[in-house]
Order: C-alpha cells, then structure tokens, then sequence
C-alpha cells in the first residue's frame, strides 16, 4: 500500500524524504491529499467511472485525519472530478471543463493582464477553428446566420445592439464547430466584451458593413464565403473581420517595447 505521510514526519528524521515530495513540501495538507488524490486518477490507481474508496480507507492511503480527506474531496468535487451519486458512492468522472471555466471567470475580476490573454485566446480559437466552421456546415447553419444577420436592429450603431448581433453571430460559428469545449469558451465571452474593451483601450463595435472605411469585413461576406467559398477563403475572411483586436494587440505589445527600451 502507498502510504503518504505528513512533512513533520520527514522534519523529525522519522522517514527519508523522497526527492518528489520536496515539491509540495511547503504546501498544506489538504493541498498535498488533493495532488495525491488528482495524481492517481487516470493513472495506476483510479480510473474513470470508479468508485472512490471510504473515507477510513482514504485516510490510510493519504496518512491523513477524516478532516483533511473531506477537504480534499470536496475541492475535486468542485472541479467537477468526483460526482456524489445515490447509492453509488462518489464516482470518478470527466470533469465538464466548460463549466469549470464558467463557474471561474467573472468580468468584474478582470485586471489588464487577464483580459490580453482571454481575448488571445479568443481570437486564436476564432481563427483558428475556421476549417472546422467551413467543413461542418449546414444549409440550416447557413439560414439561421442569414436569420441573425438580417434581423439587426436599425439602431446597430449602439453598443448594446452590437453584442448582442455579435454575440449571436460568432456564437453560431464556435457551435457548427461542433466542439462543446469550444462553445463553452464563448458563452463566456459576451460578458467580457465590455470589459476587454476597458481594460485594454480595445474597441468593441467591429464593422457590419461591407463598405466600412475601417476596412473590417462584415459578417454578411463571412456568410456569402462559407457559402460560396472555400476553407482557405473563410479563415482569411474570419482575419480580416478580427484583425482590428490583433492590432490593437499588436499596438499594446510596440508600446510595452517601447516603454522597456
């Protein structure tokens, strides 16, 4: 049996402390029962779809108190990896990451720094994710961009009406992507758009006209493409109509050079 003891014990002399504890040594306890718990899922000891064992035998296995063992499970419960079930004990499942990241990510807690690395992150997935929206695609997908487009408030000039247009519009796009992971990101992205704005002085009405003198391309183009196009044509399409955060990104990274040099 692998049995996990306290730091004191290695301290006191009593144990030889193996090498891949000096990691977590400076750690709580519970911090150390949750990576040891976390470590042995999906390895050599539990599986998916296991159950977990009693918590009297938990204690053994971790060399810690019923306290300590409670704490631990209830944190993988939380993320999502332990699912208590009638009957059946607590079960190792798949965490939804999805939800993970919903239940982490609120605007309002958003400094600059987390805002840059969201909105690179969208843009990559966006962009990247353009071979995926173009092979997948259904005439019905098709129709219901058409339908979102086309019923754009004639006030679109407003920022509330532009999210919510742009929050339905890409927000189809992550979903013919078929990738849950990937239409759980964006849900979260709407209330974030305000936000980034602020935070990194980005703005956040995009064009939605196709004669725009910014030059963005519209979501109408990005439809008539994915239509009539081809993959190559959509993910160079889907650049352009993002291209004014890459360079406002891009701005941000010439003035943080420029402030250092």
């Amino acid at each position: 049996m692998d049995l996990y003891f306290p730091e004191e014990f290695w301290r006191a002399g009593v144990l030889e402390m193996p090498e891949d504890s000096l990691a977590i040594k400076r750690v709580s306890l519970v911090d150390q029962a949750e990576q040891r718990l976390r470590s042995r899922i999906g390895g050599k000891g539990f599986q998916y779809g296991d159950t977990l064992p009693r918590e009297n035998e938990l204690m053994v296995m971790l060399g810690v108190s019923r306290t300590v063992v409670r704490e631990a499970v209830s944190r993988l419960r939380m993320l999502g990896m332990l699912e208590c079930r009638r009957r059946g004990g607590t079960v190792i499942v798949s965490p939804d990451l999805a939800a993970n990241l919903n239940r982490m990510f609120h605007p309002m807690l958003l400094n600059a720094r987390s805002a840059r690395e969201i909105m690179e992150i969208r843009l990559s997935l966006e962009i990247g994710m353009a071979e995926f929206v173009f092979e997948r695609k259904t005439s019905d997908d098709l129709r219901e961009l058409r339908d979102i487009h086309a019923h754009r408030t004639k006030n679109s000039s407003h920022l509330e009406d532009f999210l919510i247009v742009e929050a339905r519009f890409h927000g189809k796009l992550f979903a013919i992507a078929k990738n849950p992971l990937l239409s759980g990101f964006y849900e979260l992205m709407p209330r974030f758009y305000q936000a980034t704005s602020d935070l990194l002085g980005i703005p956040v009405k995009g064009n939605d006209s196709d004669d725009d003198p910014s030059g963005w391309l519209g979501h109408q183009n990005l439809i008539d493409i994915l239509e009539n196009g081809t993959s190559d044509q959509f993910r160079a399409c889907m650049y352009d109509h993002l291209a004014p955060y890459v360079a406002a990104l891009a701005r941000m990274d010439g003035a943080k050079q420029g402030k250092a040099s």
